[in-house]
């Protein structure tokens, strides 16, 4: 069993997934992804590589950290919560 950590994704789904096919056994490795999954350039598809990480997790015993850009998100999240709530 190996053990590989991948950070900084940064929506880049055709990248992560790449790395997962070709370096990865998700059978017996362990991975552990340490956060900044999403971003907002051009080459970025946070959605698909959210949806991508949440599958992993249902089916393998994938390790999810979150990192600062999805702490930012969940931040925005919730000030927009509180304002329209003011509304």
């Amino acid at each position: 069993m190996a053990c590989y950590a991948i950070s900084d994704i940064h929506g880049r789904y055709d990248l992560l997934k790449d790395a997962v096919d070709t370096f990865i056994d998700l059978s017996k490795d362990q991975l552990i992804l340490v956060g900044d999954y999403i971003d907002g350039d051009e080459h970025a598809d946070s959605y698909k590589t959210l949806k991508y990480i949440y599958s992993l997790n249902q089916k393998y015993n994938v390790i999810v950290l979150k990192g600062n850009h999805e702490e930012w998100l969940l931040n925005w999240l919730r000030s927009e919560e509180r304002r329209v709530g003011k509304e």
